[in-house]
């Protein structure tokens, strides 16, 4: 079995295949552009026979190539330099509309809780939620460059017409998308395919040009050829462009439906919306008109063609329904828009999933059937990137608890900050004063009230329920302007800096919210893979292990010393690079800020390996505390590297 490591190097590979594809598309584009225009410039009655150009004729072939290049190639940068900023871009293009986390909608919260409680189980920052309002099918897609940039949409008939059940199975669905690194590859299909989409677009313009024109009969003419020219080749293009998107998703979706189902332990939820979607008359159609450049992305079939079981980008429904349900007889009883939404009870009562019970995946069974309950360090790595029912369940389970004062001021843009500053505030008096202090000075009277208020409940939280209690609260402030946000951040780290020490968890909480702040405003950093090696990354590394074994175990020389060997023992470090113990350099925050910077956006091969090594210096006698596994969970965030959550003690 593939690891989360593994599928994001795969994803990679894939993208290479994709660009292998995509230029053969391009010269078969030409070939056909350059052969139409040598049959219209060619005299076609005989006594011009003489004048007729040579097929192969090198002063047309050139600026015939060129030109679609450059048309192709510009067209298609500027579609990936606007989706750059993230699956925000292709759910506003679909016509989507953010879903407020205040959303006081049952349908939209229901969607809101079941998003959260998914991304919480599988480690993912909690993403915005978007609705395509307009669309009456049932249909969903993730779209982002990393797990960090995602966003959910989802259509109206999706959450209207769906039980609890069924929107767990679709949305758990999507979630594998995200972790399997298929989101990347999608949006990078929409950007570099829109160019090849655009020859057909300008061959429809022209030839609608040709026919009206007014000049002369033969310039019209001329025209029109030459648009019906680009029509024929752009929509053969079109064609060949879904024979590239159907090499790369319809396994896919096999893989996330299978991993839907592993995930949930409800085989009928995700079986039960396919079902659905052959029943309904709308199906699982998207209406919008640019809905065809994101076809491979949808839950299912988001495009009607004639042609449809032969290439479309999805498997047929009946065949994915029986992958789940091998009773299904291949029927589907026609019901309409209405019968289903009446049908759907909006009351969920749902029983709590057993974490014991259904603790089936084999890499999650040795963590929690471990003596006394322990967390396992060496067994965290594989956790990376899986989605199971324990997962679920402990989601589930810190959703359900969390005092309903404290759930509310998560979703609210005014609150959600309030709860961060808590999350900073220190448990040793004389700190917490001057922190408090900080507050004061910097608050209204009413915030500051809201924070003495809000501080006894969230203290009162298991410290490996910080990071989740974070992931609620990014939402709410990623609708905040960039100036508050800002602000927020500055008095974040004015709080993380008001003991004059570093605080590991502390800084690593602070690190989530300013990488969660480049996601907003700067997506297109935080998608940028940085080719070094682990070489070059040596000293960088060897400074974050230093970091974090003395800063995790202040009061112990010799423990520390333990902790960094353990993390130096799963790298390649060379003696130059190593620490001597009894000559150290003071770690500082400077220290500790570049080196945790430089792993941002490495190769996924490097992420996993120092991973490891983060993992075996914060857990050296291989048990976690719940402060511990916090601290692993916002090292693997800041990595990209989802950690799912469990409840320890």
């Amino acid at each position: 079995m593939s690891n989360f490591f593994q599928n994001q190097i795969k994803a990679k590979k894939r993208t290479r295949l994709l660009i292998f594809l995509y230029f053969l598309a391009i010269i078969g584009i030409i070939f056909g552009i350059y052969t139409g225009l040598y049959l219209v410039l060619s005299p076609q009655n005989a006594e011009m026979a003489s004048a007729r150009i040579p097929y192969w004729n090198l002063d047309l072939f050139l600026p015939v190539a060129i030109t679609v290049l450059v048309v192709i190639g510009i067209v298609s940068l500027f579609k990936i330099l606007t989706l750059s900023a993230g699956g925000e871009k292709v759910a506003l293009s679909l016509g989507g509309r953010l879903i407020s986390p205040e959303t006081v909608d049952p349908y939209e919260k229901r969607i809101i809780n079941v998003v959260e409680e998914i991304a919480i189980a599988s480690g993912v920052p909690v993403p915005p939620v978007y609705l395509l309002e307009e669309e009456l099918g049932i249909n969903a897609f993730a779209a982002g460059f990393t797990p960090k940039s995602a966003v959910v949409a989802v259509s109206k008939g999706c959450v209207e017409l769906l039980s609890r059940d069924e929107l767990q199975g679709v949305v758990a669905h999507e979630f594998s998308h995200i972790l399997n690194g298929d989101m990347r590859l999608n949006i990078k299909l929409i950007g570099v395919l829109h160019g090849i989409l655009f020859i057909a677009i300008a061959g429809r313009v022209l030839l609608r040009s040709g026919r009206y024109s007014r000049r002369s009969k033969d310039k019209g003419g001329g025209i029109a050829m030459i648009g019906l020219v680009l029509c024929v080749v752009g929509y053969t293009g079109v064609f060949f462009a879904n024979l590239i998107k159907l090499a790369v998703s319809r396994q896919r979706e096999y893989l996330a439906d299978a991993s839907a189902v592993q995930f949930t332990r409800q085989p009928e939820g995700i079986s039960g919306a396919l079902k659905k979607i052959g029943s309904l008359a709308y199906g699982s159609r998207i209406n919008h008109s640019n809905a065809e450049e994101a076809s491979h992305m949808y839950f299912s079939d988001g495009i009607r063609s004639s042609f449809s079981s032969l290439f479309s980008t999805h498997p047929d429904l009946t065949d994915r329904i029986t992958q789940i349900d091998k009773s299904f007889d291949g029927v589907f009883p026609e019901v309409t828009y209405q019968e289903f939404q009446s049908k759907n009870n909006l009351v969920d009562k749902k029983p709590a999933l057993d974490p014991i019970k259904n603790a089936l995946d084999p890499i999650l069974n040795p963590i929690l059937n471990n003596p006394a309950g322990e967390v396992l360090g060496k067994n965290i790595l594989g956790t990376v990137g899986t989605i199971a029912a324990v997962n679920l369940a402990s989601s589930q389970s810190f959703l359900k608890e969390l005092p309903v004062n404290i759930y509310d001021a998560t979703h609210n843009a005014q609150k959600a900050p309030l709860i961060i500053y808590i999350t900073l505030l220190d448990e040793n008096q004389e700190v917490f004063k001057k922190q408090i202090d900080i507050l004061k000075n910097k608050l209204s009277e009413d915030e500051f009230k809201q924070i003495i208020e809000l501080n006894i409940v969230v203290k009162s939280l298991n410290e490996s329920k910080l990071l989740p209690l974070l992931d609620l609260c990014l939402p709410a402030l990623a609708t905040l302007p960039q100036e508050k946000y800002k602000d927020i951040r500055e008095l974040c780290k004015e709080l993380a800096h008001a003991d004059q020490r570093i605080d590991l968890l502390e800084y690593i909480l602070h690190e989530v919210l300013l990488s969660h702040y480049n996601k907003v405003f700067y997506p297109e950093q935080s998608s940028k893979i940085v080719n070094k090696n682990m070489q070059d990354l040596a000293q960088p590394a060897s400074n974050l292990f230093l970091s974090l074994s003395i800063l995790g175990n202040p009061s112990s020389l010799e423990v520390a010393k333990a902790s960094y060997f353990a993390a130096v023992e799963h790298t390649s470090l060379q003696d130059p690079y190593i620490y001597d113990f009894d000559n150290l350099p003071k770690v500082t925050l400077e220290i500790l800020d570049s080196s945790i910077k430089e792993f941002k956006n490495v190769d996924y091969s490097i992420r996993e390996i120092m991973l490891r090594a983060c993992i075996s210096c914060i857990s050296y006698d291989n048990k976690v505390t719940p402060r511990e596994f916090a601290i692993i969970r916002a090292i693997a965030d800041n990595f990209d590297c989802p950690v799912p959550y469990l409840e320890i003690s």
